[in-house]
């Protein structure tokens, strides 16, 4: 009875244990898997805040609008007022003079003609919330810039109205009136990265329509210039051919092809199978039954001699195979009545 007891005490003892080092082992990994966590969140903050500080430093470079805008206009001198003849314009012509109100807008207010796409306003709200969770500073001024620095339909229909009250009282410089504000006007605040942008916004192509044109333009050039020059090889290739293989004309070429023709008929004469039409073989002056029937009988003659030689050429073959056979079997028979085939050693 003392020693079930013991055994009880034994076993129970091992239990406690075995679940107190179950739980201090589920601690120690909790705490691990802890520990791992906040550093990888430590770490996806940082990149956060890089990408945030980063992404406004590019969108925050040309700094706020209407300041870019009021510098510039103080840099340059006033330009003179136009004195031609202006045509006048109203609300109708929207469409006719987006591209003077699209520069008039980023000239004189600072602000783009499109507005910030969907992604790039998320993008923007993502760094704002994550530099007020990093750094615990507000950039709501500047956020909110950047997302209304260019506008929305609404507002390019109501600014509209002043671009025509603008236009009609001539006070816009003389470049709008002349035709010299085309397509190359910035639509958007993104900065494409394209080597020679700004070479090319000035140079002759302005616009989409321009650009179209000078690339049509090119590929005519180039498909002409390599139409020239496949001309132009075929022709040099047949001056070179001409002066190696010199080319017969007028009577010498007549000349030639009598020759060939009467080379030619002498040889079907000389061929003892030829029949000429127009000849029996009994000597008439006609084109008869006789003659047909003399044609098909040299035909006949002609391929039967033609199978006599092929089976002939067949059976020797054949005979040839079977000579060679039989010399084998009478050397392999010879090589078997002389005993057991004995195999050197190697050395």
């Amino acid at each position: 009875m003392g020693r079930h007891s013991s055994d009880d005490s034994d076993s129970s003892r091992e239990r406690k244990r075995h679940k107190k080092d179950k739980k201090e082992k589920k601690e120690k990994h909790k705490h691990k898997k802890h520990k791992h966590s906040s550093k990888d969140k430590d770490k996806e903050r940082e990149r956060l805040l890089k990408e945030a500080k980063k992404f406004l430093k590019q969108q925050l470079k040309s700094g706020a609008p209407e300041a870019a805008v009021a510098a510039a206009a103080a840099a340059q001198p006033p330009e003179p007022p136009y004195e031609g003849q202006v045509e006048p314009i109203d609300s109708d012509s929207y469409f006719t003079k987006n591209s003077e109100f699209a520069a008039w807008l980023k000239e004189a207010k600072g602000r783009f003609f499109r507005r910030a796409a969907r992604s790039q306003q998320r993008r923007i709200g993502r760094c704002l919330r994550s530099l007020w969770r990093l750094t615990g500073r507000c950039c709501l001024p500047v956020c909110l810039d950047l997302l209304c620095s260019e506008q929305s339909t609404e507002e390019n229909r109501a600014m509209f109205e002043d671009f025509v009250a603008a236009w009609n009282s001539r006070r816009l410089p003389a470049r709008y009136y002349k035709g010299e504000v085309g397509g190359a006007a910035q639509r958007t605040s993104h900065q494409w990265g394209i080597k020679g942008a700004g070479r090319l916004a000035t140079s002759g192509a302005v616009g989409m329509a321009a650009a179209l044109d000078e690339d049509l333009d090119m590929k005519e050039q180039a498909r002409a210039q390599a139409l020239a020059e496949r001309q132009r090889h075929k022709r040099e290739a047949k001056e070179w051919l001409d002066d190696q293989v010199p080319r017969l004309a007028g009577k010498d070429k007549q000349l030639e092809e009598k020759r060939a023709r009467r080379e030619l008929g002498r040889s079907k004469d000389d061929d003892a199978e030829f029949v000429p039409r127009g000849m029996d073989v009994m000597g008439g002056g006609e084109d008869s039954f006789a003659a047909a029937k003399a044609r098909e009988a040299a035909r006949q003659a002609h391929r039967g001699r033609h199978q006599v030689a092929r089976q002939a050429e067949v059976q020797a073959k054949l005979a040839a195979a079977q000579a060679a056979e039989a010399d084998k079997m009478a050397q392999f028979k010879a090589l078997l009545s002389a005993g057991p085939i004995q195999i050197a050693k190697r050395q």
